[in-house]
């Protein structure tokens, strides 16, 4: 039984006990004000008494050095005491102790704080009791805003442990409380130079430095900081049961993985932490908050309804994207260029691909969200401008791009300038930042930072986001090879198994980039066989690739060799509302005014005003790069190989940028050709004749896949059957040089066709003169 003190026959009230002898002295000081009601906890240095204030009845902590400490640790203890008042008495958190008056210089130094009611985490986790979520949400949430408003004050803990922090029996009405500032010393002292103590089994965990010695504060509070978030987590993983032992499955996942991130490191920043612990009350919330862009002004969603894909979702915010002037006129610009002169149906727009990406990228973000990693390393702003880039990747096309950037690409390789002048993706970029309308739609639905959030994806800068745009396996080839395939009448796109493909989208836990896990290696198959279909049987079917070769020779003829021309052609398409318009009052006027070649120009394009199939040119002659040399030959190489230089396996891997083309090779094959068909006695011009050759397009990157143990991440070709040339080089197997005749002509060589080929190849060989007017 502890000995009474002197002030227990003084002021004391009816219903109070005395102060304990030993804390007499403090007693004295405090018995005008307080009232001692009983012994609290004992820790190693020190002790804690309960006390009431007077006027309101109220419970209050006194702490002070522990009876039992010897004589030559007092001092030590009284400068922790002293460390811990000046830690906290400048502070004012519902969750922290606070100081209203203290004696540290005293024989028997002192100080008076906050009362909570509770136990500490340890013990109430020791009980097996779980709390529901709704009281775990609250414990967790003020735990974390008190860690940050410390931070924010230049603090840290740096010993927190379940044994310091208490929670209140009424949990929401108690709430938590952070105790012990003293031993775990954290940038306290005024001298930069200060020790550190604690307890070193939870500082020294998975590496974490324990820093029981002198350290330089100033210099490793950062460190110190990041041992307090590291420590949050080791906490939170230690109450799973209690917190989360109510929440679903899926909750509990995303819970865990919370806790690990901050533990391994991965979480150093509070306004983050908050975001992803809400996205652990619910696992969906980006997708959850992202409803918005997706409702209505009534509050309902709206839908529109597209072929070969089905409705899309889309609200307030998306359509007045859509309904922007800018965007409004890809009605009038085909996706696919030529293709409907044999495919009647491919007369779709650039307005339904882009809606059909932004509906594919929305379907690739229910599965993404799903991944720990992915909500580890993208927020709600990343999101939302993902979703306004699929929308928007597109908006800059313009009649006859992809034509005019393929022209380029394969003439002037390493030209970057003019490929920047003249592509439809900076184009796409210059009205997004431009274009008024537009950006005003952005910026009330997106905020003022919407633009640079959709720039930096279209750019490549978002990382996983920018690869589900553009990458290996992306919306924008998933929706345009079913599309096109619906549109065209073909059965390539029916079969691909899209919701497996997005099922098995992953972000890589090393790069933070796209990839699939390996349950979906073969719908991703599929995938790629369907784009190698695609290109075999339509994009560069024979009556299409005649169209291009044709416009290109336009091109050849109004161009010339002043890429000025170039230039100012497409500045004026940019501002066309469809082909038709383009090729009224830009491409036909070009084609009148010329001076030379003006009737051959004019019969290259004018199929497109007056629409005569017949008028299209007819393929005589097709080389591929696995055709055979023939041993009458002098050249060791194919036809196809002299014209397309560069070998096929350096461009594998995005190691090329492209497949350059020996135009010298070209001119000599048409001329060739012209030579052959002049000994028939058959008047030809050099426009009479067409060599159309694979556009520069570089290779496809490599898919990667993540294996089943969730870390190892191997390539395609190491787990596919498929020849690997399917993934790298789909344009260099399937795109030949094709020979093709104006239709005139061609019907008076007809019986002579074989003969003719002969015979260009043996010119084309080295067998014989070849003259011809270029």
């Amino acid at each position: 039984m502890k000995k009474q003190g002197k002030t227990g026959n003084l002021l004391a009230g009816a219903d109070s006990a005395a102060f304990p002898s030993y804390i007499d002295s403090i007693g004295m000081k405090l018995l005008s004000r307080y009232d001692f009601h009983k012994e609290h906890l004992s820790g190693k240095t020190g002790q804690t008494f309960q006390i009431r204030w007077r006027g309101e009845r109220g419970i209050y902590c006194l702490k002070t050095v522990k009876e039992s400490v010897a004589d030559r640790d007092r001092e030590r203890v009284r400068e922790t005491l002293k460390k811990e008042v000046e830690i906290l008495k400048p502070l004012n958190h519902r969750c922290l102790p606070r100081v209203y008056e203290e004696d540290t210089n005293a024989p028997l130094p002192y100080y008076v704080c906050t009362f909570h009611p509770g136990q500490t985490w340890a013990q109430f986790r020791s009980s097996g009791e779980m709390i529901e979520l709704s009281e775990a949400t609250f414990v967790v949430t003020s735990l974390i805003d008190a860690l940050e408003y410390l931070h924010g004050e230049g603090r840290t803990h740096c010993d927190l442990h379940e044994e310091n922090i208490l929670i209140g029996p009424r949990i929401l009405a108690d709430g938590i409380m952070i105790i012990d500032y003293g031993s775990g010393h954290r940038e306290s002292a005024e001298a930069p130079t200060t020790d550190d103590r604690g307890h070193l089994g939870h500082k020294d965990i998975f590496d974490i430095p324990g820093f029981r010695y002198s350290v330089d504060r100033q210099l490793h509070n950062q460190v110190f900081q990041e041992n307090d978030f590291r420590a949050l987590g080791r906490l939170l993983a230690l109450m799973k049961n209690v917190f989360f032992g109510k929440a679903n499955t899926e909750q509990r996942l995303a819970y865990m993985d919370f806790a690990a991130n901050l533990h391994y490191g991965k979480l150093n920043n509070w306004r983050v932490v908050r975001e992803r612990f809400e996205q652990v009350i619910d696992p969906n919330l980006l997708l959850t908050r992202t409803e918005r862009l997706l409702l209505g002004g009534d509050g309902n969603r709206s839908y529109i309804p597209m072929p070969a894909t089905g409705r899309i979702s889309v609200g307030e915010p998306i359509l007045d994207i859509i309904n922007t002037k800018c965007f409004q006129r890809l009605r009038g610009i085909k996706q696919l260029s030529f293709c409907e002169w044999f495919f009647p149906g491919g007369t779709h727009t650039r307005f339904e691909h882009s809606i059909g990406v932004y509906g594919a990228a929305y379907s690739a973000l229910q599965h993404l969200i799903r991944d720990p990693v992915f909500k580890v390393n993208h927020n709600q702003r990343n999101v939302d401008g993902l979703l306004l880039a699929a929308l928007l990747h597109d908006v800059g096309h313009y009649p006859f791009a992809h034509v005019i950037e393929h022209y380029v690409a394969a003439r002037y390789p390493e030209d970057k300038e003019l490929k920047s002048d003249i592509h439809h993706f900076e184009h796409s970029l210059h009205l997004i930042k431009n274009d008024n309308d537009l950006k005003s739609a952005i910026e009330n639905h997106w905020g003022e930072d919407g633009n640079d959030e959709v720039h930096k994806n279209l750019q490549g800068g978002s990382g996983l986001l920018s690869d589900i745009l553009d990458g290996p396996i992306d919306c924008d080839k998933i929706d345009y090879l079913r599309r096109d395939a619906h549109h065209c009448g073909v059965p390539y796109g029916n079969g691909l198994n899209v919701e497996q493909i997005f099922n098995s989208f992953r972000c890589s836990p090393t790069t933070g980039r796209l990839v699939i896990h390996e349950d979906g290696v073969a719908p991703v198959e599929g995938m790629v066989l369907a784009q190698d279909q695609m290109l075999a049987s339509v994009y560069w079917h024979e009556t299409t690739r005649a169209l291009f070769a044709m416009f290109h020779r336009f091109l050849d003829i109004v161009v010339g060799r002043d890429l000025s021309i170039l230039r100012n052609i497409v500045g004026q398409l940019k501002n066309c509302s469809s082909e038709y318009d383009a090729m009224q009052r830009i491409l036909l006027p070009r084609a009148d005014a010329l001076k030379k070649h003006r009737v051959d120009a004019l019969r290259l394009v004018n199929l497109h005003k007056d629409y005569n199939f017949k008028e299209i040119y007819i393929p005589i002659k097709r080389y591929a790069w696995v055709d055979a040399t023939h041993a009458t030959q002098r050249s060791v190489e194919n036809i196809y190989s002299r014209i397309v230089k560069q070998n096929l396996s350096s461009i594998a891997y995005g190691n090329g940028n492209s497949m350059p083309i020996d135009w010298d090779q070209v001119r000599r094959l048409r001329g060739a050709y012209i030579n052959a068909l002049q000994q028939k006695n058959i008047e030809v011009s050099s426009n009479d004749v067409l060599i159309d050759v694979p556009w520069g397009k570089p290779s496809n990157r490599m898919v990667k896949v993540l294996r089943g143990d969730e870390r190892t991440e191997v390539q395609i070709t190491d787990v596919s059957h498929l020849a690997e040339s399917i993934f790298t080089l789909p344009t260099a197997h399937i795109a030949p040089v094709r020979v093709y005749l104006r239709p005139e002509i061609h019907n008076r060589a007809a019986p002579f066709i074989p003969s003719i080929i002969l015979s260009a190849e043996e010119m084309f060989d080295g067998r014989g003169k070849i003259d011809f007017d270029e």
